[in-house]
């Protein structure tokens, strides 16, 4: 069977699965939110310290992990872009100030922001969609086009900007949607215009010279960079006559491919838990891979809230915002596997979903066993953990003893499993339940 062939079932198995048997998301929580705009931007520097931004000029803060927020004064009633925050005091906004001279305009604030002042901006009639700054006085703004600063904002130049293509319609100069960097040497942006291309340029130089390459139809709207070769970059189609475009470089932009994934819409935003694990948002649903990026998979928001942006902080913390002030948290279900620890004494019993799902090519599944069996007054009890194929065959036994009562985790290994959907079934006396789980390499 051809490897295309493979990828085609593998994407069949796994709609059909989540048609057969739905499941919801359980690691992203709802925050307690101070306001009930759209909210569109994030950034975090760390787990606990972070900011978000939407409509209203609204602008949040977190200090303590989004348990609190605080909304803080912009002194702006116009259209904010996007944000930046260097350390826990020093960042910049970015906004459209609709007075004329009608352009963009940036803000600054010194003391994590409870006071803004205006800095100098590029450009009459420019416009910016992403701001950027290496350190305090090194810089960049990009949008219409890519300016630079080295003195902290007093100053800002244009870069040389160039199409790899030689052959017309030069599209270097479409608008980039963001900017950021590897290192201080090596950069990368992606933008487009919609039905006409999608964009992405990188530097090699701290950001002088950037050199563009056409990428698809469609807009490319965010990226992600793995380290300094290895980029991944996802855009969309709003009227859903191609599928999400997906960019993709291993050697630092020497080469780029394209492809059009099986799904349809458009990413707003792009993170990675893990180098493997990656998480995206496309209006109300998540796309998710488990393979850095190649295959991706649609899963339901949690009460299907419409997503703007999300970020990963660490491998077990990440935050999501959007419609109506919406703010998530993904907190890992199972990332402790400590059966001496168990806060409350469990009555029944219970088997988890696996997690991470879908795997490659481990994973954790947790069960819990009851204090006490009533029908037999002992503290054990004999336990079968089986998983199957869709077929029903059999395929390995992780359990098989009497286990003590508590909460247990066990790793299965699939690595020589083919991908698919598997089953895994608990088996303890009279109990038995059967959860699905997707193996995907």
């Amino acid at each position: 069977m051809s490897n295309s062939i493979k990828y085609y079932l593998l994407i069949f198995i796994i709609l059909l699965s989540k048609l057969l048997f739905p499941q919801q998301v359980t690691e992203w929580k709802n925050l307690e939110s101070p306001t009930d705009q759209l909210l569109n931007k994030l950034f975090f520097i760390d787990n606990n310290t972070g900011w978000a931004e939407g409509d209203g000029a609204t602008i949040i803060n977190t200090t303590d992990g989004g348990i609190s927020w605080n909304t803080l004064y912009s002194a702006v009633d116009t259209y904010i872009l996007d944000i930046f925050f260097l350390n826990e005091n020093l960042g910049w906004v970015l906004f459209w100030d609709s007075n004329p001279p009608i352009a963009s305009k940036i803000l600054k604030t010194t003391n994590g922001g409870l006071d803004w002042v205006t800095e100098i901006c590029p450009g009459e009639n420019t416009f910016f969609r992403s701001i950027y700054f290496l350190d305090s006085l090194t810089g960049f703004v990009a949008g219409s086009k890519i300016f630079k600063t080295t003195d902290g904002g007093e100053y800002w130049f244009g870069v040389n900007v160039s199409d790899v293509d030689t052959i017309p319609p030069d599209f270097s100069m479409l608008p980039v949607n963001k900017i950021d960097f590897s290192n201080s040497q090596i950069g990368y942006a992606c933008g487009g215009h919609l039905d006409l291309a999608g964009v992405i340029w990188w530097t090699t130089d701290g950001g002088y010279n950037w050199t563009a390459k056409r990428s698809g139809p469609d807009p490319i709207n965010d990226f992600y960079i793995f380290d300094s070769l290895n980029v991944i970059g996802l855009g969309g189609d709003p009227e859903g006559f191609f599928g999400i475009g997906h960019v993709k470089t291993s050697d630092g932009g020497i080469n780029w491919n394209f492809t059009e994934l099986n799904l349809t819409g458009v990413v707003n935003a792009m993170s990675f838990r893990t180098p493997a694990e990656g998480w995206a948002v496309k209006d109300d649903k998540f796309i998710f891979s488990v393979d850095s990026g190649t295959v991706w998979v649609e899963i339901n928001t949690p009460g299907n809230v419409l997503l703007k942006d999300l970020i990963f902080t660490d491998s077990s913390t990440g935050y999501a915002i959007g419609n109506s002030g919406t703010i998530l948290k993904y907190i890992p279900s199972l990332t402790i596997a400590d059966e001496s620890i168990n806060a409350v004494v469990p009555n029944n019993f219970s088997l988890s979903q696996n997690y991470p799902n879908p795997f490659n090519p481990t994973t954790k599944i947790r069960y819990t066993i009851p204090s006490v069996i009533a029908s037999e007054m002992k503290q054990s009890q004999l336990v079968t953990l089986k998983v199957y194929d869709v077929l029903g065959t059999e395929i390995a036994t992780i359990v098989n003893e009497e286990k003590i009562a508590g909460n247990h985790t066990v790793e299965f290994n699939a690595s020589s499993l083919p991908s698919g959907v598997y089953f895994y079934q608990l088996k303890a006396g009279d109990f038995i339940q059967t959860n699905k789980m997707i193996l995907m390499k």
